[in-house]
């Protein structure tokens, strides 16, 4: 049985080039074109942190449409009373939860196979695409 062949020293560099670039390019993206304040359906997600004795669990339970907004809308909350409903901020943190989840697919990747090739570079090309704007910019919504 043979031995997996290492990672590159290049297909690293590659990688982090690729990572690093596609974020620069999501968050000029987020300072273009996101707006200001609640929009659409976050008046209607966001209703319950407009009541003052709202509760996690409240949070977590919300639903819109078919599923509930969970663990993503009770880490959302405090940043958003923190930024003052600024939906720009937002944007700034969906875009960093979706380079946390490109870095740890490649590192499963790496896991699962015990190296990276080229042919790996689809991982962070797919989620770190501005192709995700409905995610961010159209409604941000972690959830």
């Amino acid at each position: 049985m043979t031995s997996p062949v290492a990672t590159s020293r290049w297909v690293k560099w590659g990688f982090g080039t690729v990572t690093v670039l596609m974020t620069l390019n999501l968050i000029a993206a987020v300072a273009r074109f996101q707006v200001e304040g609640l929009f659409w359906d976050q008046w209607v997600y966001c209703q319950p942190l407009f009541r003052e004795d709202w509760t996690f669990l409240d949070l977590f339970m919300q639903q819109l449409g078919p599923h509930r907004q969970g663990v993503a809308f009770v880490l959302t909350a405090p940043l958003m009373a923190l930024a003052g409903w600024d939906t720009r901020i937002e944007g700034l943190w969906i875009v960093g939860w979706l380079v946390v989840a490109a870095v740890m697919a490649l590192v499963w990747k790496y896991r699962l196979t015990g190296r990276l090739g080229w042919e790996d570079l689809w991982l962070p090309l797919a989620l770190l695409s501005v192709r995700q704007f409905e995610t961010i910019f159209v409604v941000p919504n972690l959830s």
